[in-house]
């Protein structure tokens, strides 16, 4: 566990399979392995809970802020949102891969032969087929990036749910639909929606009622889901300690 501290962002490099770093895809809902490290949707964030006095690791995107989950049909590690306090596909556990090893299998929470992979995972796995992993922990930077150039597009179309909150209480929900998948531009249309300064405001996605903010910096995943906005100032973005990892290309 002292290598996923709450609220830390890392990424997960296999130490099979050639290497490679979990990686959200575009779509919001799958996840695949890449190469290139400095990658967004290569950054998770650590959020800890503790369940019937059990720890448990839950992982969410950096990019799209939805949650590492474990789908029983396919049998495949996928993109999904936190919506229930009750949900268990969502809970991991680290357990070390040996005595002086860095590096960490990823069992799931609740079904104790489930390891996470990439391909796939299957019950009764022996050592051999497991996944060993290592975290690779990321300083928080204190300035947001620059958001991806604007580029116009009609496709997907999607609603857009949102309110705006100060971190202790937040004004009603407002919802309008929204094309494309440019962040650039939904922040434009909040910003006048809300009669805020464009450049002054923070858009977080909360990928399920239990889902924690994560600041957009990435264009929207390519689909037509539902998409939950909480707008920030950057003063309140600040207070709440909503900071971004290191997003420097690292070749």
């Amino acid at each position: 566990m002292e290598f996923f501290p709450d609220r830390a962002h890392v990424r997960l490099r296999s130490c099979v399979r050639g290497g490679g770093y979990i990686d959200a895809e575009e779509d919001g809902l799958r996840i695949s392995m890449v190469r290139r490290r400095g990658l967004l949707t290569t950054v998770w964030k650590v959020h800890r809970i503790v369940r019937d006095g059990a720890d448990y690791v839950l992982l969410y995107g950096a990019a799209y802020g939805r949650y590492l989950a474990c789908s029983p049909g396919r049998r495949r590690v996928v993109q999904r949102n936190y919506n229930s306090e009750d949900q268990d596909n969502v809970l991991w556990v680290p357990i070390r891969a040996g005595d002086h090893r860095d590096d960490v299998l990823i069992r799931h929470g609740r079904h104790r032969t489930r390891y996470l992979d990439v391909t796939g995972y299957g019950d009764d796995v022996d050592e051999s087929t497991r996944w060993n992993w290592v975290v690779e922990p990321l300083g928080p930077r204190p300035e947001p990036p620059l958001l991806p150039p604007p580029r116009a597009s009609c496709l997907p179309v999607r609603r857009i749910v949102f309110r705006q909150g100060n971190g202790r209480y937040y004004q009603r929900l407002r919802a309008f639909s929204f094309c494309g998948r440019s962040v650039f531009f939904l922040r434009n249309v909040l910003a006048c929606l809300l009669d805020e300064d464009v450049d002054g405001i923070t858009l977080c996605v909360k990928a399920g009622s239990q889902g924690r903010l994560t600041p957009l910096a990435s264009d929207l995943p390519y689909n037509c889901l539902p998409l939950h906005i909480v707008v920030l100032n950057h003063r309140t973005a600040a207070a709440l300690g909503l900071r971004y990892p290191d997003f420097d290309v690292l070749l």
